[in-house]
């Protein structure tokens, strides 16, 4: 009867080898790494509280573990004026001494004392981000040393964010050689962070069409209706799209020599419809940086699903309900990646252009609706997020796909911080078994994605 078996068992082993065959398809391409972007100066030690959102606080570890992420960003949303030395935002002083060091082709558009003062006016939007309502600063140190313990320990890949705008490359230089000595894994660097932005400024007529606003132009949006041209923040700097590629040229080469030919160097990257700076932003910035420089270049996208409430006469705004919420990335996901450049067949031609081999890292996204926000801690907002990932992974450009952020802004902080979510949503009472703070849709949505 055993031998029966065998010989039955032998059998079926026999046919089944014969009509089964295995293939492995040379195009198929490893999922791209999924995580949460670090936003963490925004309500550390919020009026005086004594609570910091930082690395090397057990607590903010735990929350962060609970999340589950494959990659992170440091500093993420704070590059632009971030000083690595003491893990916080640069002074004014610093900033506009450091301004005040640069020749710049806009210098006459501005009624300032100084080039610096004039910076530092127009990015004070920006500034106080990280600010106590009354405009008072309980600093932290955001240390570059406690986030990377904490990926090298959990296994976390790093992307780094340069401040490129108001600290020198000698500094960066410097920063980078100490740190990378000292362990920290400068394995993936981003380049600006939405440089593409005018951040502030008016439009123009490009008649030259040379990105830049020349005098004699006509002025098309002009903010502050003086009839005067005034620059934003990012393009104070780089005033053209061939200015940023440039200084990105000096950081690659200068960093080439510091760190491993392994490193990746990503750009900021994004077309914006209709601006005379940056309508065709990508293009140009590619056009000019030095390919020999590097094999592959990596271009960093900021991409929200965002939906704009609009106001009748009566003063009623629209909202979405639920259904139209999970609805809407598949409405939204095609003319948002296509109107920026991000789709795969604006890549595809870009590459056969320029002769380059290029990927994508999606550093921020979340669903933003627009004015009141209802749908944070909600179902919607994780399965709608997780929806546009699933659309995401059809661009085989992406090597890492992240949402914003880890901590921060109320709308999207994966961290129950409590400080100015909308107010139906619950205080943290020990609800959630595994964070220390309480976990947000943001949270869920990395969480459930990385393990699914």
């Amino acid at each position: 009867m055993m031998l029966n078996h065998s010989v039955i068992i032998v059998f079926l082993l026999n046919i089944l080898q014969s009509q089964i065959s295995i293939s492995l398809d040379a195009n198929i391409r490893e999922v791209p790494l999924f995580g949460i972007a670090n936003s963490s100066m925004r309500y550390n030690n919020y009026n005086g509280s004594g609570i910091e959102y930082d690395f090397g606080e057990p607590d903010f570890e735990k929350a962060t573990e609970c999340i589950n992420p494959h990659v992170m960003t440091f500093p993420s949303a704070n590059p632009c004026y971030f000083d690595w030395a003491d893990g916080w935002a640069l002074d004014s002083a610093e900033i506009v001494n450091y301004v005040n060091t640069l020749t710049l082709p806009y210098e006459n558009y501005h009624s300032a004392n100084s080039n610096g003062e004039h910076f530092f006016e127009v990015s004070n939007e920006d500034y106080e981000w990280w600010e106590n309502a009354d405009g008072t600063w309980d600093s932290a140190n955001i240390d570059v040393t406690d986030f990377s313990n904490f990926i090298n320990a959990n296994n976390v890949k790093g992307t780094f964010s340069l401040n490129m705008l108001t600290s020198s490359i000698e500094t960066t230089m410097d920063m980078v050689r100490d740190n990378y000595e000292n362990g920290v894994p400068f394995e993936y660097i981003e380049l600006g962070s939405e440089y593409y932005l005018r951040s502030g400024g008016d439009k123009w007529d490009d008649a030259n069409g040379n990105y830049m606003y020349d005098e004699g132009e006509a002025l098309t949006k002009d903010k502050d209706d003086d009839g005067e041209f005034d620059p934003g923040r990012f393009e104070f700097i780089y005033p053209t799209p061939e200015s940023f590629a440039l200084e990105c040229n000096k950081y690659i080469d200068s960093l080439s020599n510091i760190l491993p030919n392994t490193t990746k160097f990503a750009i900021t990257s994004k077309n914006k419809s209709g601006d005379p700076r940056s309508h065709d932003w990508t293009r140009q910035v590619l056009k000019h940086i030095n390919s020999s420089l590097i094999d592959t270049i990596y271009l960093t996208w900021h991409e929200y699903l965002r939906y704009e409430l609009k106001d009748d006469d009566l003063g009623n705004q629209d909202t979405l309900t639920a259904e139209q919420v999970l609805a809407f990335p598949q409405f939204r996901h095609e003319d948002m990646i296509t109107a920026s450049g991000m789709n795969p067949e604006s890549i595809a031609a870009l590459e056969d252009e320029l002769s380059l081999n290029i990927k994508v890292w999606l550093t921020e996204s979340a669903f933003r609706e627009l004015g009141h926000k209802p749908w944070i801690f909600k179902w919607a907002q994780s399965l709608v997020n997780i929806q546009n990932y699933s659309l995401m992974l059809r661009n085989p450009y992406i090597e890492i796909i992240m949402l914003q952020a880890l901590h921060g802004w109320n709308s999207t902080s994966a961290i129950n911080h409590g400080n100015q979510f909308p107010d139906e949503v619950p205080s943290y009472v020990d609800q959630d078994s595994c964070s220390p703070y309480g976990r947000t849709a943001t949270a869920f949505s990395i969480y459930f994605w990385n393990y699914i």
